[in-house]
């Protein structure tokens, strides 16, 4: 993964993370103590203030938010007995600020104080269940939520969690 920052530096994501600042030739670990293999960095807000995702997998907790200079620490998961649910693909943040975290155990929402409001693995009305348990990718577009769910396919939801359209 890379990414750019609003600073000129350059995140870099593979075994650890690195960060360089645009023009220079090296590379410089960032000083975040990650576990596993970095999948992504996502640029987030905390607060108001601006902050770095780094989701991972091969790990029992899967997820590091941190500020853009990478040396506080907004937010570590907690241990995770079930692995699936620490190998994060992605996290994406919608306009109410709350955090979807897409991972192999389904779709986790984050909200104020990092406080779970939804998961898709609790679910209960079939009409708005995901095609798939696992979930590998996120993206909101606007007011929909397009969520990749392993092998099967896309479903489309609305910032309600309720399901709109499935793409097999």
């Amino acid at each position: 993964g890379i990414m750019a920052d609003d600073e000129q530096y350059i995140w870099k994501a593979g075994n650890t993370v690195s960060r360089f600042f645009a023009g220079n030739t090296f590379f410089k670990t960032a000083p975040i103590t990650i576990s596993g293999t970095v999948q992504d960095i996502c640029p987030v807000s905390i607060n108001g203030q601006k902050a770095i995702a780094i989701p991972t997998w091969y790990s029992f907790s899967g997820l590091v938010i941190t500020d853009t200079s990478g040396k506080k620490v907004f937010y570590r998961q907690p241990f995770q007995v079930n692995q699936d649910y620490s190998n994060i693909a992605r996290i994406v943040q919608d306009k109410y600020k709350r955090l979807w975290i897409s991972s192999l155990a389904g779709v986790e929402v984050l909200g104020p104080g990092f406080k779970q409001i939804y998961s898709s693995n609790k679910v209960t009305y079939i009409k708005d269940k995901p095609l798939s348990a696992k979930t590998n990718d996120i993206l909101i577009s606007h007011d929909t939520v397009w969520i990749v769910c392993y092998k099967r396919g896309i479903n489309l939801y609305d910032l309600n969690f309720h399901k709109l359209k499935t793409f097999m």
